[in-house]
């Protein structure tokens, strides 16, 4: 309930419930809306309070056994006894931290973004440091090239609090602490005759806690957080923005066979498999943060060595729009990018006309795998990455390959 001009401004928790018994909802033979969920097939529209910041970067580094966060970016409205994520610096996007805060402060000159005192001390260091230092940042890069010229690498920080939550419950059973079942919103369409009913949703604002359910990935039964499938056109203008993932038992948030959806803005940390998967066309991606994205069949890093492997943000589908998002952690990709076509003299489409573009990763194995082929010549500009234990861009493409500012800094291949 509520819209952008009349929002929720109360505390509302929606728990939804049932274990891995629960009857199966099947509306058709694609059409599965499964148990403990919430199948869209109207309109869904959910505004809770609005917020100033939703995700923002360190502007010192945080270290261990530490309780301060210095900010940079815009003055947070943060408050004290919500959460916050705190990504990693290090390869090891396990660093992440969720802490609480204490205290909320101006900072000082250093720290436009506020001081943040948390109620319990940091367990890892979270530095920031200069992306690109000494000799590294001389090989063939200019120092007044503004992409390059005082770039740093700074842990991100997210608010996982909202006022509006959907939530999968926990039982006696344990169906989300060990079962791994959560909650589920589809947003679907189905025929009765020849009419068919879609669904929209226009969410802001709202906290996604514990929901997706383990085990299910295919597109043909996505049991993500939250997923759209097989709207075609009929969902256009949908959008999810403001809000906060946390805790995904799979998937956080996928796009099927459905177009003109965005997300933007929002907060997703821990997820079992990629954390954002795009299909379907003219869907956009912009300015999300998220962190520690695990594989699907455990978290050891280095198992059964694949190049198809789970990503932070796992971007498929036709004029997807990608810019301005940050992976902060993850034990295999950190983006997987089918590309975009070149300019028509062979060069990679630069600035805010790109389609991927000023999109950062770090702490994972690979930053950007560029897979597929589109047209003659893939196109990718616009990234930096550090902090992987292997590649920092991969490429695997019969294609020709443009790629423009790009940036990677240490890591443990190249």
């Amino acid at each position: 309930s509520g819209n952008s001009t009349s929002r929720i401004t109360s505390d509302v928790t929606i728990t939804l419930t049932g274990t891995p018994e629960s009857p199966v909802l099947a509306l058709s033979r694609t059409m599965i809306v499964g148990a403990k969920a919430l199948g869209v097939f109207g309109e869904l529209s959910m505004f809770g309070e609005q917020r100033a910041v939703m995700w923002t970067r360190l502007a010192k580094s945080a270290l261990k056994n530490t309780n301060k966060l210095f900010l940079t970016g815009s003055r947070v409205d943060w408050r004290i006894g919500e959460k916050l994520v705190v990504t990693a610096s290090s390869y090891d996007h396990t660093e992440s931290e969720v802490v609480t805060i204490a205290a909320v402060s101006n900072g000082d000159g250093t720290s436009p973004g506020g001081e943040i005192t948390i109620t319990a001390p940091l367990q890892h260091n979270h530095q920031v440091h200069p992306f690109l230092a000494g000799d590294e940042a001389k090989r063939g890069f200019s120092s007044s090239n503004p992409w390059w010229e005082n770039a740093v690498m700074a842990p991100e920080v997210g608010l996982l609090s909202r006022n509006v939550r959907i939530v999968g419950g926990d039982d006696t059973q344990g169906s989300v602490s060990v079962q791994q079942f959560g909650c589920r919103v589809i947003v679907g369409r189905i025929f009765q005759g020849r009419s068919p009913y879609a669904g929209t949703a226009q969410v802001d604002g709202v906290e996604i806690r514990s929901c997706g359910q383990s085990g299910f990935h295919s597109t043909r039964d996505p049991r993500y957080a939250f997923v759209f499938k097989g709207t075609d056109n009929n969902a256009r203008g949908s959008f999810v923005r403001n809000s906060a993932f946390n805790n995904n038992l799979n998937t956080a948030f996928g796009v099927h066979l459905s177009n003109g959806i965005t997300l933007e803005n929002n907060v997703l940390y821990r997820s079992r498999g990629s954390t954002v998967i795009i299909g379907g066309q003219d869907n956009q991606v912009l300015n999300n943060m998220a962190a520690v994205t695990f594989s699907v069949n455990g978290n050891t890093l280095r198992d059964n060595h694949a190049f198809d492997f789970p990503a932070t943000f796992h971007i498929g589908g036709v004029n997807s729009r990608v810019q301005g998002n940050a992976a902060g952690g993850s034990d295999r990709l950190s983006y997987s990018y089918v590309g975009s076509p070149c300019t028509n003299n062979m060069k990679a489409t630069t600035g805010s006309n790109a389609l991927f573009w000023d999109n950062t990763a770090h702490s994972g194995l690979i930053g950007l795998r560029i897979f597929g082929l589109v047209a003659k010549c893939t196109s990718v500009a616009g990234f930096r990455a550090t902090h992987h234990w292997e590649f920092g861009v991969f490429s695997w493409t019969a294609s020709s390959l443009a790629m423009s500012h790009i940036a990677v800094g240490v890591g443990r291949v190249g």
